[in-house]
């Protein structure tokens, strides 16, 4: 494995600013590349000099260039999607729950706004037919993180089976 080779940075700066060395003599004279040379002068804080005038380049370094956000963004698709994981995700970047890219699950955004107020911190929201994009809010079970199980969630969807038995026993079917 080959070791990196650092130069005196003060040597370099010499050869270059005061000896009007060119990177490449400089590199030839020192036994190692361009790169090396021209690395030296810039991580150190001594510049480089233009081709034209031999004035020195600033070394700011550019900002770095901030691609534009949401409905700003080229690739905007309408700001919702499916997750790898398989949820619908929106984008609703001042939502307490958005994630680092603005992002909220939408069975979330469903059942806040079925319920009229924002799901408390240590609560989940479960699918109950296990659809992770069904996000119905008939579908939607809020429960606190601890209490998820899957044996409340079988109560659950017991509890609304026996709604809808109900409701379609107070209905007159046609056979």
């Amino acid at each position: 494995m080959s070791q990196k080779l650092k130069l005196n940075p003060a040597e370099v700066d010499n050869l270059y600013w005061q000896d009007k060395l060119s990177l490449a003599e400089i590199a030839q004279r020192l036994k190692c590349n361009m790169i090396t040379v021209w690395n030296t002068l810039t991580h150190h804080g001594h510049g480089t000099r233009s081709r034209s005038e031999g004035t020195l380049i600033a070394l700011a370094k550019r900002p770095k260039r901030i691609a534009p956000k949401g409905p700003n963004h080229p690739n905007w698709k309408g700001g919702r999607h499916k997750s790898h994981g398989g949820y619908i995700q929106v984008y609703k970047p001042d939502h307490p729950r958005a994630n680092i890219r603005g992002y909220v699950p939408e069975h979330i955004l469903v059942w806040e706004e079925a319920h009229g107020k924002p799901l408390p911190k240590a609560w989940i929201v479960h699918h109950l037919n296990g659809i992770k994009d069904d996000n119905r809010p008939k579908n939607l079970l809020g429960m606190p993180k601890k209490g998820h199980s899957p044996a409340l969630a079988v109560k659950e969807v017991q509890k609304r089976l026996r709604e809808v038995e109900a409701e379609l026993g107070q209905k007159r079917l046609p056979f």
